[in-house]
């Protein structure tokens, strides 16, 4: 009994200091995102069109090329919310970023 306890209150813990984002806090990133390579060739006229629902969309030229997953993460040392995506750059991409480096499929 006492294990679930001390569960209980590490998962209430873990929920209220906010590790978990809010769709206000979604908001921000929801947007395209001109993109420079795809499948480590340059691309011209390519744009990753981030959705609600944590599926991101690779357009070429206007058409869909590909798509993948997305969610947010919170880094120890940056007071906010970085995006990450599936098969996307490792390094942070910030809510004021307009490119994405690359995307491999």
């Amino acid at each position: 009994m006492r294990r679930k306890t001390y569960l209980i209150f590490l998962v209430f813990i873990f929920l209220s200091c906010g590790f978990i984002p809010s769709e206000e806090d979604e908001k921000p990133f929801i947007k395209q995102y001109s993109l420079l390579k795809l499948d480590r060739k340059p691309c011209t006229n390519c744009v990753i069109d981030v959705k609600e629902n944590h599926v991101y969309k690779i357009l070429k030229n206007g058409k869909e090329v590909g798509e993948g997953k997305w969610h947010l993460k919170q880094p120890v040392d940056f007071p906010g919310y970085v995006i990450e995506l599936e098969n996307g750059p490792k390094w942070m991409i910030y809510e004021n970023d307009t490119v994405i480096d690359y995307i491999n499929r």
